[in-house]
C-alpha cells in the first residue's frame, strides 16, 4: 500500500499545477489513475475474486485479480465478474479447469492480460475468440517494457504469446490508466 500511496502523492502534486486548459485531461488521469490505484488496494487485501453479486447485465471473465477489480470498479453493479486465476497462484502456469473454460464461452467479455502472463491458456482464448466471445488483449493497447531494459527491446513483440515483454505493466500507473481505459471502452 506504500506504493499507492506514492502514488496517490505524486498524481496530486500533478494536479496542483494545472492550467484552464489542462484541466479535463488531467482530472482524467488524477481520477483514472485514483480509480486503477484503488483497485489495486482491492486486489491486494484478498478476497476470492469470483463473482459481483449482480444477477443479469454484462458477464465479464477476468485473467487475473487486477483486472477482474479494474471491471467490477467500471460495471459496478451492472455485471456480474469472474477472476479466472485466484491471488497466490502463478499465472504462467495456471490453466482453466473445464467449469472456467464453460464460463469463458458464456462470457460477454473476457479480459486477458496478454505478454504471455497466461501462457497456457492462450489456445482456451484463441478458441472462445473463435466461438465469437469477445476477448480483449490488453498488451497491445499498452506501450510494452521489455524484458531485462532497453537492450533487449528488439526481442519485445506484444503481438506474439510469448513475448520478451513485461507482462507486469500494471505496476507503472501510466500503463494502468491505460489498461483502465481501453477496458472501460470495451
Amino acid at each position: 500500500s506504500l506504493g499507492v500511496i506514492t502514488i496517490l502523492i505524486i498524481a496530486q502534486r500533478e494536479n496542483r499545477s494545472m492550467t484552464a486548459q489542462s484541466l479535463n485531461r488531467k482530472n482524467l488521469k488524477f481520477g483514472t489513475t485514483l480509480m486503477v490505484a484503488l483497485a489495486l488496494v482491492a486486489s491486494a487485501c484478498g478476497g476470492s475474486g469470483q463473482q459481483n453479486s449482480s444477477e443479469g447485465g454484462i458477464t465479464i471473465v477476468a485473467s487475473t485479480t487486477i483486472w477482474g477489480d479494474v471491471a467490477r470498479s467500471i460495471v459496478g453493479s451492472d455485471g456480474t465478474v469472474q477472476v479466472l486465476i485466484p491471488d497466490g497462484v502463478d499465472s504462467h502456469d495456471y490453466q482453466a479447469s473445464s467449469s472456467q473454460v464453460a464460463d469463458i464461452n458464456r462470457a460477454d467479455l473476457v479480459i486477458v492480460n496478454g505478454f504471455g502472463l497466461e501462457e497456457n491458456m492462450a489456445d482456451v482464448f484463441a478458441a472462445a475468440e473463435n466461438d465469437g466471445v469477445i476477448v480483449l488483449n490488453i498488451a497491445p493497447s499498452i506501450e510494452p517494457i521489455a524484458l531485462g531494459g532497453a537492450d533487449s527491446a528488439g526481442l519485445c513483440d506484444p503481438r506474439a504469446e510469448v513475448t520478451g515483454c513485461d507482462p507486469h505493466f500494471w505496476l507503472d500507473p501510466d500503463r494502468a490508466s491505460v489498461a483502465a481505459r481501453f477496458i472501460a471502452d470495451a
